[in-house]
């Protein structure tokens, strides 16, 4: 059976409509795609499966044809992703992101993943998802988006392609979300959608999309703007006319920090941050979506200004963001004072929901609590950011504050955080401050929604 899996797989690749990896870069997208969803939906036999459970147990295990060519697939499309900064990384850099993912795909396609237990009453308290996309209703009605992963981006273009050539066979699929009281999707200005959802008995409006931010965009007959698809690995574009086109009460959220190269998203959220404290006049907190990879440094400025942070842990693991969860600096961000909420970046592409989300983020917060107790290793970040005694010098306890004084240029490992803190500020690293901070940022963004 294995030479048979080899010899099929061979075929496929040797197919001259259908590229292998090193002529993916060269094809069309739909060709590229339409090969990355052969390769994902091949089904596998008994020794491939059990070469499969092997690899995800050590991916140190040789690779089987399969697992050779699935390798090859998700190193192409991150590659793609990177762009030029792919010629920066290290091999072993992606290699690594490449092993992650695939014991990801490979997990769900042996039904390995281990469930979670959805935290209900965190999630009706928290009365609303904060980061949330409408296309990814879609995703259950067309379920070979999720094999566009770790693209995103091409997974939503094709569920909006899908969504369109469906004409009035869409308006039923529309129907059933609204009688299933979870959303009403409109297409608005030939961006994002534009959405009711209805969570806990609460109707609210979020964000409008609005993809073109040259020129004067502000307008009187929408909510606010998410800004989507900007960021690249390579390049941050200007927000600054779309800062000084915002007038009035405007919900404004931007798409920054969530890079593969955790250094760009780092540098990509400065840049972010230096043009809103020139040109953001609106009077609503402006909000961040992702900010994976922001520095410690602008952690503290986030906070200083009251803005927010809204993190999506299953989204970044399933796009290559991340490599764990618990990976997503979410106890240094509420030691900080950062306004971080939890949101699933629309938890029907990523495969999750947002009382799964908050029980994501309640492991994160236990594993965080346990190394404040017993870890001796350094408070790193995934952007290579160490913890200083500077960072937190105002909010250490007060017979800790000369000696932290004295070592302001020196790193904090977890067990010295943990015993120099301040209580009030470990009380704060809880699931009940991300409830909060859901709630005051409703009030502040929907104020007529929020009761």
């Amino acid at each position: 059976m294995l030479l048979f899996l080899s010899f099929l797989i061979s075929a496929i690749i040797s197919n001259p409509c259908v590229p292998d990896g090193r002529q993916l870069a060269r094809q069309s997208e739909e060709e590229f795609f339409d090969y990355a969803c052969r390769i994902k939906l091949l089904e596998l036999n008994k020794e491939e499966s059990e070469a499969s459970v092997r690899f995800i147990k050590d991916p140190a295990e040789p690779l089987t044809p399969y697992l050779e060519t699935l390798h090859g697939l998700l190193k192409e499309q991150l590659t793609l992703r990177m762009g030029h900064a792919a010629k920066e990384v290290s091999r072993d850099f992606l290699d690594q992101k490449v092993h992650r993912l695939m014991k990801i795909f490979l997990k769900d396609k042996l039904g390995l993943q281990k469930p979670v237990t959805p935290e209900y009453d965190l999630a009706n308290r928290a009365k609303w998802d904060p980061h949330f996309h409408g296309s990814s209703l879609f995703a259950d009605h067309f379920p070979k988006a999720r094999l566009y992963l770790p693209n995103y981006e091409e997974a939503y273009a094709y569920i909006k392609f899908e969504h369109r050539r469906l004409e009035d066979r869409s308006i039923f699929i529309k129907k059933a979300m609204e009688e299933e009281s979870f959303a009403k999707v409109t297409e608005v200005c030939s961006s994002y959608d534009k959405w009711h959802i209805v969570h806990a008995g609460k109707r609210m409006i979020p964000i409008l999309g609005h993809k073109k931010v040259s020129g004067a965009v502000d307008r009187h007959d929408v909510w606010g703007y998410d800004v989507c698809g900007l960021e690249e690995e390579d390049r941050y574009p200007s927000q600054k006319a779309f800062f000084e086109s915002v007038q009035g009460s405007k919900v404004v959220r931007m798409h920054m920090g969530e890079t593969i190269v955790p250094a760009k998203g780092r540098e990509h959220v400065r840049l972010l941050l230096d043009e809103a404290e020139r040109y953001y006049t609106s009077s609503k907190p402006l909000r961040i979506g992702h900010g994976t990879h922001i520095s410690i440094e602008d952690m503290i400025r986030v906070a200083k200004k009251g803005y927010y942070i809204e993190a999506c842990l299953s989204s970044n693991k399933r796009t290559g963001i991340l490599d764990k969860r618990s990976d997503y600096p979410l106890g240094v961000m509420l030691v900080l004072g950062v306004n971080v909420v939890i949101g699933t970046d629309g938890g029907r592409l990523y495969s999750t929901t947002l009382p799964e989300e908050y029980a994501h983020a309640v492991r994160n917060l236990q594993k965080f609590h346990a190394k404040l107790k017993n870890s001796d290793a350094w408070v790193l970040l995934p952007n290579g950011d160490c913890l200083c005694y500077k960072h937190i010098l105002p909010l250490l306890r007060e017979e800790n504050k000369k000696r932290g004084a004295e070592r302001l240029e020196e790193g904090v490992t977890y067990k010295q955080l943990g015993a120099v803190l301040d209580p009030s500020v470990l009380e704060r690293i809880s699931s009940e401050t991300l409830i909060q901070n859901a709630n005051v940022l409703l009030e502040a963004c929907y104020p007529s929604h929020s009761r």
